[in-house]
């Protein structure tokens, strides 16, 4: 198997010809012109493991340069929104075009940390289609953490979060979790509802909740430090636009007065963003954990979980998701388990964005209106799901990168699977 592969049964792939002569990072950035190796279109990550999705201590054991390899992919690395402006614009050697057509080379496309929509990739095999004639279906591989089926284009689901945030230690949280679990001593807190980016959903979401802040543990940033006030304006412009029935509900909050809602955990919000957040104590404290995820409004072309949805496996908490439709059935379907056997999991059928949000943040208030004795003892029957979910995502943590390269060799060459 995969003996068209020459040494190492590893996956080679085109790098910049002039590469040793600039930064070493950018040796996997074949299509951008040199003047475009800049801030506007990359995250300018020292090793490249980062881009591809995977440790960078392993990366070296899947892929390798090409050097005569008759088969081999062309990275295309789409780490923001603004690069799809320059490889749109590829201009390719003739050899390229030419192995490309004998499908000897693939464009492989990589936003393991990002989950735009499909249209949004699509703009690359579009520009190159028009341009070389290539197919969008067999002459490209994308590889994305956005979870969305798309059936007009060749997709290697990899989260890069689920992969490399989380659990590499399993014991380790599984040990500082069940005794609070199962001990006696009441948590402080009922909930735990972590916000940074003030974008319009949370800023809806707080609003919705402010009534319980006193029962849990409740942030979000101003902004003013992190993004250009422009932005921020946007945000709170239109968010009682777009969830219009909250902002009637409740409308003596007015949250933008309140904001930045701080906790002293060690951790800034408004000038670090604690993807891998270890400060433990504030998970430990409180029982019910409300995600509020990156994307919360329905696109018919995505769906994407960030390390918010995760850190409550980590930390063995139940959660209520404000995402997007469909995003605890996918859950369901990488493996993980949800609680639909005890309280109302409805709102994942919603498309309305705003209904959604409400009936979830509903579900959420209805469960705070517990005592803490009574949370204490529903985590307690929860544990069974608490633990699948843990041991699950540190399974997947293992696994999902092997199961990734087995893919993209196949999709590299299909025949080779049969030799």
């Amino acid at each position: 198997m995969w003996q068209n592969f020459q040494g190492a049964d590893m996956i080679p792939l085109y790098a910049r010809p002039d590469h040793k002569e600039c930064h070493p990072s950018h040796k996997y950035f074949p299509g951008f012109p040199a003047t475009k190796l800049t801030s506007k279109y990359l995250l300018n990550h020292k090793l490249p493991g980062f881009h591809f999705g995977l440790d960078p201590t392993i990366f070296n054991c899947y892929f390798k340069e090409r050097v005569n390899e008759e088969y081999y992919y062309f990275p295309m690395i789409i780490s923001i929104s603004h690069a799809e402006e320059v490889y749109s614009n590829i201009e390719l050697d003739d050899q390229i075009i030419a192995d490309v057509k004998a499908k000897k080379c693939k464009f492989l496309i990589l936003s393991a940390m990002e989950g735009w929509d499909w249209p949004f990739f699509e703009k690359i095999p579009d520009a190159l289609h028009k341009k070389y004639g290539f197919d969008h279906n067999e002459d490209f591989v994308f590889v994305t953490g956005n979870a969305k089926d798309y059936w007009r284009l060749t997709k290697v689901y990899h989260n890069w979060w689920e992969l490399n945030l989380n659990i590499k230690n399993f014991a380790h949280h599984k040990n500082m979790m069940i005794p609070i679990i199962n001990g006696d001593v009441l948590r402080p807190k009922k909930f735990i509802f972590l916000n940074r980016r003030p974008d319009q959903s949370r800023i809806a979401a707080i609003t919705y909740m402010w009534e319980c802040r006193k029962e849990g543990i409740m942030t979000l940033a101003k902004g003013d430090k992190i993004w250009e006030s422009i932005y921020i304006e946007h945000c709170w412009h239109d968010a009682p636009i777009d969830y219009p029935s909250i902002f009637e509900e409740f409308s003596d909050v007015n949250l933008q007065e309140h904001v930045p809602l701080k906790i002293n955990d060690g951790v800034n919000a408004e000038v670090e963003n604690p993807v891998d957040d270890t400060s433990h104590g504030k998970f430990q404290d409180s029982y019910l954990h409300i995600v509020g995820e990156t994307f919360q409004k329905s696109h018919p072309n995505r769906l994407f979980f960030s390390e918010k949805v995760f850190k409550p496996m980590r930390y063995m908490q139940p959660f209520i998701l404000l995402g997007e439709p469909g995003a605890l059935a996918k859950l369901r379907e990488l493996g993980y388990q949800t609680f639909g056997d005890y309280w109302d999991e409805s709102y994942d059928d919603i498309e309305n964005d705003e209904e959604r949000l409400k009936q979830a943040l509903q579900t959420a208030k209805t469960l705070i209106q517990l005592t803490h004795a009574q949370l204490h003892q529903l985590t307690r029957d929860l544990l069974p799901i608490l633990h699948h979910n843990l041991a699950h995502v540190a399974y997947r943590s293992f696994t999902i990168d092997y199961e990734y390269i087995q893919k993209l060799k196949y999709h590299l060459n299909p025949e080779a699977e049969n030799e």
